[in-house]
């Protein structure tokens, strides 16, 4: 109901709303922008440091909080996401005594919230991790925690955003773990989308089929890449930004002619 009535006022004034993001207005001439949004700032405790040429961003604060909301205040750093060893012994410890779920899984939303906003860094370990919400046991807790030891050892870190010194608009680093997963044999996705040099969007998740080859499965990943792509450029073209270079991209793996016919 608010938003339309909203809607209403600011149309009134000869702003139309994007179709691109809804909650951006802009005039015909497109030279007076506004963008609506619930003032959340307390909620999502953001920390900014604004200088002439760059913007810190981080949520020290919240992950604090967080620390001592599940008794890991003390706990000493690491400086890795996860062991070595991560994934067999998620995989090999799915057996015997159940942890309590759903402290369990409030601590997944937790720093799974962090990890969108402002750590992209810990998206793989906190989306392995997740997969076991429903029946945790103690070493899905054991890697819930070495996670959060690494985010106390880099809590004074920031995402940084400086002012544009390139030339290149968009660059996506993307990469496929071919069949990561054994339980299904199903590819892992990450990505990364650089705006101006800055990263705006990331990604790392568990693909939807099962891909047949490394080949595949890098062709999926571009394919979840482009969509995203697709979006952003259309938004940046709202503002009368006009993207003429060419998508180009790389996978470590070479796209074979023979392998991809089937893709």
């Amino acid at each position: 109901m608010w938003k339309s009535k909203l809607t209403s006022i600011i149309s009134g004034f000869g702003l139309i709303s994007t179709w691109s993001d809804e909650s951006l207005f802009l005039n015909t001439e497109k030279s007076l922008p506004i963008y609506v949004h619930v003032n959340n700032g307390f909620i999502i405790s953001y920390m900014l440091k604004w200088s002439a040429d760059k913007i810190l961003i981080n949520q020290t604060d919240l992950f604090t909080r967080l620390l001592q909301q599940f008794n890991m205040d003390e706990c000493k750093p690491v400086k890795t996401p996860c062991s070595g060893n991560f994934l067999n012994e998620l995989e090999s410890g799915t057996s015997g005594q159940v942890f309590d779920a759903i402290l369990f899984q409030q601590a997944i939303g937790s720093i799974n919230y962090l990890a969108h906003h402002t750590w992209p860094d810990i998206l793989f370990t906190i989306n392995q991790l997740s997969q076991y919400s429903t029946k945790p046991h103690p070493c899905h807790w054991n890697g819930l925690q070495h996670l959060s030891r690494y985010l106390k050892g880099s809590k004074d870190k920031s995402l940084i955003y400086n002012r544009c010194t390139t030339k290149d608009i968009l660059i996506i680093w993307a990469d496929a773990d071919y069949a990561n997963v054994k339980d299904d044999r199903k590819s892992i996705t990450g990505y990364v989308i650089l705006a101006f040099g800055n990263p705006v969007f990331w990604l790392s998740k568990k693909e939807s089929v099962v891909a047949q080859s490394t080949t595949e499965a890098e062709y999926i990943t571009m394919n979840i890449c482009m969509k995203q792509l697709q979006w952003i450029t259309l938004f940046l073209k709202t503002w009368v930004m006009e993207i003429f270079n060419p998508y180009y991209t790389t996978t470590i793996q070479e796209l074979l002619q023979s392998q991809s016919k089937h893709c």
